[in-house]
């Protein structure tokens, strides 16, 4: 090899044939980059340092010049020919009908069109070799002569496959040209000047889409077939074609995002630039293939807006100004419910909702709203769920709450802007579509326009919904899961909430249906007669105290303290474990403990603190003293499991109370609210309001103690309410009520019932 093709791979290039490559950064396989010819190389590419792309000449001073490079050339050029020419059929019938991409085509046009797909570009694939499954997209010249193809491998997920051998062409694969009875060895070399899909133009007068790859062409012809889509096949052959025949055309460039060549191109051409994909959020590189199927993207709607306008002809932005632009404006910041669908139209009946709550099981009654679990009966058979994230039961609305402020900006909830808005137009109009009459939902969808233009607070182009975003949302065919919300509540009904209420008696009953959760669970375990571990027994951890569950916290430490004995899990374990060595030492008694001492029940209360610990190991002697000599409270075992079973029974009377703390209002305790005027309920004669919680100078040391605001919001209030109980106690002795002091009144009563309540109570 010459010197000058040392002195180029030197550079960190590699000269095979006539071609030179170079390692991509970012695959780390070879690709060429250049050829050589007769009197110099050429660069396709421009990151080729220490050359230029374009023209370099072996004349130039940086290359040693002894010219050897013209021998090499002339032994490569013995087995090269430019005599490739292969008819239409040829190529038909040395290759297959399917391949993987044709079947990844046909089954996306069945999902998005319901149809299979037309194959617009004579796709073809590979029978057999390395390649074999690999699709061939054939390039035409603007006579409809067949030049090459251009073949590539992709998986069945429609994605290009990026090995060292997923690419060649019809005219260099040798499994092809031995079917066409072409040497082996033979190198053809085919001048590929002609655009894929270049035949679609001759007696057209179609908008004409260029993009890149060919793969992005078929998609978006099988879409939107009113529209030339040519492709390139590289984002630096569009420089290499021949013009001449986008000449007197209107021709919109669709560049791979935030590329800068073809948009500068476009310029000095005169052509149109989509530059829809240049946005923040989409990654260098991708094509419109890879978000014009995908209706989660941020851009899928902006792309199939603006592609349908083009395909429809409102291309002249001038003329066609009134649908073009859709002219969004917040004209109002009323942050009250709003809905604007129609509940009938003339006589027929607009069904707004469906959902699939029928089938869940309904997990607690609340006294608005019933709260769902997460799992889904079938056909009486249980099946548990195992998205994680999933919830509840699924509901498909088209009455949106155009005013809910459910996005941020700058750390502040607002309302919907342009995006959002369009976004709820689709799902309102889909929904409507999916689950109403044929021809009933475009005009309930014109009234709820209407409606939104009226009293709404936005204002909007109606012209282009109806003639730009409505008709492409009717070509839509995918299913409507991503509109769909999963909920584990549902309205009984009833009167009608206002917004703040509706969320207020949600979380009210959301939060009673975890307290019954949490009592089914402490009823539950205090028939165990055991201690009970807030954490792993009623899942709840520390900081769910002053969260509305102090008084669990406090049964709870009443219980372990004056039942079982024990404030911490630790101490129960070790006691536990020292009354089983006492019950299983009888073995290891030394001789002098005689039979008497090792009868009867508590036995070891004849022992001494020493002996007893000698027996069991256990040092800590007042750990040991309190051991023995505790008792369990059977009074306040009987009032706490009664005061939890009264608590379950009357369960969607407990009112969640709230306060508010740097600026929010949160849940930190809860009360029981008898009915007006149900003295049966409120039982005074049975003394039921007196609850079993922490005592009055047990809750004034916690007061002390705490360095928590919530909970000492918490624990005052307790305090506050043993007050009015002591106070409910003395007259019940006397068998009567006298009004009470204005304090009491203020500091107590009015934190658990309303004044008209109380003032009932006092004079009764």
């Amino acid at each position: 090899m010459s010197k000058s093709i040392n002195y180029i791979e030197s550079k960190g290039f590699r000269v095979i044939g006539r071609y030179i490559y170079k390692r991509s950064e970012t695959t780390r396989h070879q690709k060429v980059v250049g050829q050589l010819n007769d009197t110099n190389f050429f660069f396709f590419s421009d990151n080729v340092h220490p050359f230029k792309a374009g023209v370099n000449f072996f004349e130039d001073k940086s290359i040693l010049q002894d010219n050897s490079h013209i021998e090499y050339i002339a032994k490569v050029k013995e087995n090269e020919r430019n005599d490739f020419k292969v008819s239409y059929t040829k190529y038909f019938n040395s290759t297959s009908q399917t391949s993987t991409f044709n079947t990844f085509l046909n089954d996306t046009t069945r999902e998005f069109l319901n149809k299979n797909s037309n194959n617009y570009f004579d796709l073809r694939g590979i029978r057999s070799g390395y390649m074999e499954g690999a699709v061939c997209f054939p390039f035409f010249d603007i006579d409809n002569n067949f030049k090459t193809a251009q073949i590539i491998k992709y998986g069945s997920n429609g994605k290009r496959i990026k090995s060292a051998f997923s690419t060649n062409w019809f005219h260099s694969y040798k499994p092809v040209k031995s079917s066409l009875g072409l040497k082996a060895n033979d190198k053809y070399n085919v001048q590929i000047d002609c655009f894929f899909g270049e035949n679609y133009l001759k007696h057209s007068n179609n908008v004409i889409g260029i993009v890149e790859a060919p793969k992005t062409a078929v998609i978006l012809k099988e879409l939107y077939p009113n529209i030339d889509w040519i492709a390139t096949a590289g984002e630096q052959q569009l420089f290499s074609k021949d013009l001449n025949v986008l000449k007197d055309r209107k021709v919109v460039l669709f560049a791979d995002a935030h590329t800068t060549k073809w948009k500068e191109f476009a310029g000095k051409k005169g052509f149109n630039y989509c530059d829809i994909l240049d946005i923040e959020g989409i990654e260098k590189g991708s094509d419109i293939a890879d978000f014009i199927l995908d209706d989660n993207s941020i851009v899928f709607s902006k792309l199939h807006e603006y592609i349908y306008s083009l395909s429809e002809g409102y291309f002249n932005l001038k003329l066609n100004k009134n649908l073009l632009e859709f002219d969004f404006q917040t004209v109002s910041e009323d942050k009250g419910y709003f809905t604007a669908v129609p509940y009938n139209i003339g006589k027929e009946n607009i069904l707004h909702q469906l959902d699939n709550s029928k089938d869940f099981e309904v997990d607690f009654t609340g006294k608005h709203f019933n709260i769902y679990n997460k799992k889904e009966n079938i056909n009486n058979i249980e099946v548990n769920r195992k998205i994680p994230e999933y919830i509840g039961y699924s509901i498909l609305n088209a009455n949106i709450d155009w005013h809910k402020q459910d996005r941020k900006e700058e750390n502040k909830l607002v309302g919907m802007n342009k995006d959002s808005f369009v976004w709820h137009l689709q799902k309102c109009f889909r929904t409507l579509k999916a689950l109403n009459k044929e021809g009933i939902y475009l005009e309930v969808f014109e009234e709820t326009l209407n409606t939104l233009l009226s009293e709404s607070n936005f204002r909007f182009n109606k012209s282009y919904v109806l003639n730009i975003l409505v008709p492409v949302w009717e070509g839509y065919n995918a299913n409507l899961d991503r509109f769909k919300k999963h909920r584990n509540w549902k309205y009984k009904g009833g009167k009608q909430l206002a917004r703040k209420e509706f969320e207020r008696e949600l979380n009210n009953d959301r939060f009673k249906s975890k307290l019954n959760m949490r009592l089914l669970a402490l009823n539950d375990v205090l028939k165990e007669n055991r201690f009970i571990d807030i954490e792993t027994d009623l899942a709840l951890s520390s900081n769910a105290k002053g969260r509305g569950y102090i008084k669990i916290f406090n049964l709870v430490k009443q219980w372990n303290r004056e039942v079982i004995g024990s404030n911490t899990r630790k101490n129960y374990f070790s006691k536990l474990s020292f009354f089983d060595k006492l019950d299983n030492c009888t073995e290891s008694y030394p001789p002098y403990i005689n039979e008497p001492y090792r009868v009867g029940k508590n036995w070891y209360n004849e022992l001494s603190l020493s002996k007893l610990s000698e027996l069991t190991g256990y040092k800590n002697r007042s750990y040991i003293k309190e051991w023995i000599s505790f008792k369990p409270n059977r009074d306040t075992e009987t009032l706490i499991k009664n005061d939890v079973e009264t608590l379950l029974d009357t369960i969607k009377n407990i009112e969640p109370m709230r306060n508010e703390i740097n600026g929010k209002t949160r849940i930190y305790t809860f009360e029981y609210v008898p009915t007006v005027n149900d003295w049966e309920l409120l039982n005074l004669n049975k003394g039921y309001c007196e609850t079993v919680f922490l005592s009055e100078t047990e809750l004034k040391a916690e007061l002390r103690e705490t360095k928590s605001k919530v909970y000492y919001n918490s624990v005052n209030e307790e305090l506050n309410y043993l007050e009015y109980l002591k106070v409910l106690r003395n007259k019940q002795k006397e068998n009567r009520l006298i009004r009470l002091p204005d304090a009491v009144f203020n500091e107590a009563y009015s934190n658990h019932y309303s004044s008209s309540e109380i003032k009932k109570v006092i004079n009764f």
